[in-house]
């Protein structure tokens, strides 16, 4: 109702003002224009503050057209899509990845949780970011199959390209923190031996 009646007043005063047709159309589109791009910038925003928080499933991988036509790739293609519908693989390369590979999805990777798995209170973790770092952290190992399978066993799903994303920012940071507490260690080497 509110930009209906900014888009007729837009509309109503240009042609008031003496201004052409064009003019008037012009400035009542405008007020529909910049409230549909002020939606599709917040709508992006909550939706990516959503996907963070584990709240929205994460999208299909998109695999060019050129790769679905027959005598191409089609049957890698075909592949690759249903790897990553089952694995919750958003990334194509990463699904084309595991099928080239030849992986077997259907067996999981042996599992050896540590005693310290089940004093933990899983579902305290605000964030699966946080879950999945602590079970690296329990499990001592950023592989992603043995982590998901281990979330998975505590009652935490967590997508495929998601976890690969989360353990690679966890080791990432990890050896930021290795380099920065040995740099630390040799800066401290010499005060040491000066005093």
């Amino acid at each position: 109702v509110f930009l209906g009646a900014a888009a007729a007043a837009n509309w109503i005063g240009a042609l008031a003002a003496g201004r052409s047709w064009i003019a008037a159309a012009y400035l009542a589109a405008m007020c529909v224009a910049a409230l549909r791009m002020w939606h599709a910038i917040l709508h992006r925003i909550r939706r990516a503050e959503l996907r963070k928080a584990g709240a929205v499933e994460q999208p299909l991988p998109r695999f060019r057209g050129l790769r679905w036509l027959p005598g191409i790739a089609f049957k890698e293609t075909l592949m690759a899509w249903k790897v990553a519908i089952r694995e919750e693989i958003t990334s194509p390369r990463e699904a084309l990845a595991l099928v080239r590979g030849g992986l077997d999805f259907d067996e999981p990777t042996e599992f050896r949780a540590g005693d310290d798995l089940h004093s933990v209170d899983w579902q305290s973790f605000p964030t699966k970011r946080a879950a999945t770092e602590k079970m690296a952290d329990c499990l001592g190992t950023y592989d992603v199959q043995q982590v998901r399978q281990a979330l998975a066993e505590v009652g935490i799903t967590t997508d495929h390209s998601t976890t690969v994303k989360n353990l690679r920012d966890l080791q990432a940071r990890r050896d930021l923190e290795e380099r920065e507490r040995r740099r630390q260690l040799m800066a401290a080497v010499p005060a040491a031996t000066e005093g």
